[in-house]
């Protein structure tokens, strides 16, 4: 049955949002200089193949790779903390992600699922 989250909820909620979404977004940005660094080393790097770098080339364009990182990271961070609304009907109580009206074909309300918590009793 839904229930009316409670306040410590929405912080437990709101702490798991935030380190999710960094978490992923840290990791896809990783993944990304993973390539651009591997890409350096082997000779293909933005389109063109060249003759590979090497390690203390690759090491002098650190600093640029690193603030691609961070800008990918960010990126990818705010993406999954701003993800799609979830709703929940108030009468049938039915779970939808994406709501075109106002009402449901039951009668019901659509109410947004970040209030609402499910209880298994």
């Amino acid at each position: 049955m839904w229930i009316l989250k409670t306040e410590n909820d929405f912080k437990k909620d709101r702490r798991e949002k935030k380190i999710t979404s960094l978490l992923i977004g840290f990791l896809s940005g990783l993944f990304l200089f993973a390539l651009l660094v591997i890409g350096e080393l082997n000779g293909c790097s933005n389109k063109k193949v060249h003759t590979p770098y090497s390690v203390k080339k690759v090491i002098r364009l650190l600093p640029e790779k690193i603030l691609m990182l961070s800008i990918s990271s960010l990126c990818a961070a705010f993406f999954v903390y701003s993800s799609v609304k979830r709703y929940v009907r108030d009468k049938c109580f039915n779970e939808e992600k994406f709501v075109n009206s106002i009402q449901c074909s039951c009668g019901g309300k659509y109410i947004d699922l970040q209030i609402y918590k499910w209880n298994a009793d």
